[in-house]
């Protein structure tokens, strides 16, 4: 069949149809999908690629971030911390933590993370970073920078806040740009995970053979070391039988001695 027919028969609301029944899927790859003829009932048509999609491109659509500060109000280290809580992670670690907490200083950039089994334990993990990197670097903590989230805004962090004197400064609701310096670290930070991902899995996959490898090398170590012990208890066995042989030939031949004298000194009287 011609393939100018196809096209005179795909009309635009045709190709609209398809693109929303696959999800939105780009123009490239639906593209492909009519040359490779891997979709039945596909149109044979042609998308130019310069397409715009209304509803692709406002969900593409970002908030313009704030515009950036030159200079900071951060004299000294810990002067500002800049916090924020990533997650839940698709995959949880080996000791099944899947929240991440990023702690950023605004005066050197100098990031900490705090991996989480469960949102309510960021209270707790604050209190002890606070204390612990206070006595570290010897410097005080002086304003605290957050979001709206209830694993920052709780009664047990603002009681220890107020006791210890910190300030602790909220972004608006629903302005992430206003704590933008960690939610830029978070992206960079779930990026490296991405890109290292495959990496992980490859030494992981390396480290179970080398494990499994090493397991097998014990177990036949391990059963080189019991034949080992076998033939040691069966030599010494043999030995053990081997003495009782040899004492119990020397206590008949010494207890038959006499006997055999007597039986010797009759046959020369005898004669």
């Amino acid at each position: 069949m011609n393939a100018t027919c196809l096209l005179s028969k795909a009309s635009k609301e045709d190709n609209w149809l398809w693109h929303r029944r696959l999800c939105h899927q780009n123009f490239k790859d639906m593209n492909k999908l009519v040359s490779k003829v891997l979709v039945k009932g596909l149109p044979d048509t042609r998308l130019s690629k310069d397409t715009l999609c209304p509803v692709c491109e406002q969900g593409k659509m970002r908030r313009s971030s704030h515009p950036p500060r030159m200079d900071t109000n951060s004299k000294n280290p810990l002067d500002m911390i800049h916090m924020d809580l990533c997650g839940p992670m698709r995959v949880e670690s080996l000791a099944r933590k899947k929240y991440m907490l990023v702690l950023v200083d605004e005066f050197s950039r100098f990031t900490w993370l705090e991996f989480l089994r469960a949102k309510s334990d960021a209270a707790d993990r604050i209190i002890v970073f606070i204390k612990r990197i206070q006595v570290l670097l010897g410097h005080k903590v002086k304003k605290l920078h957050s979001d709206n989230g209830t694993e920052f805004r709780n009664a047990k962090l603002q009681s220890f806040l107020e006791d210890v004197g910190i300030s602790h400064n909220f972004s608006a609701v629903r302005t992430p740009q206003q704590n933008g310096v960690v939610e830029r670290k978070n992206q960079t930070l779930c990026k490296y995970g991405l890109f290292l991902a495959p990496k992980v899995v490859s030494l992981l996959s390396k480290s179970d053979k080398f494990l499994q490898k090493t397991d097998l090398q014990q177990i036949r170590q391990e059963e080189y070391s019991g034949r080992s012990r076998k033939l040691e208890v069966h030599s010494s066995r043999r030995e053990e039988d081997g003495s009782r042989h040899e004492d119990h030939a020397r206590a008949t031949k010494e207890s038959f001695a006499p006997r055999r004298r007597e039986f010797l000194t009759r046959k020369l009287l005898e004669n």
